[in-house]
C-alpha cells in the first residue's frame, strides 16, 4: 500500500530540492553540520549529548 501524495508533500520536496529556496539551503546547512564532528550536532545526532 503506497502512500499518497497530497499537494503539501509535493510543495515540501518542491522547496527541499529548489537551491533558490531557504529550506534547500537550511537542509544543506543542517546536514553539513549533523557531519562535522567539531560541531554538537554531530554528537546530538548520534545520540551522544
Amino acid at each position: 500500500m503506497s502512500k499518497k501524495s497530497t499537494k503539501q508533500s509535493n510543495n515540501q520536496r518542491s522547496n527541499d530540492r529548489n537551491p533558490n529556496n531557504t529550506g534547500y539551503r537550511q537542509s544543506l546547512k543542517n546536514r553539513s553540520q549533523q557531519l562535522n564532528p567539531e560541531h554538537p550536532a554531530y554528537h546530538r545526532s548520534r545520540g551522544k549529548d
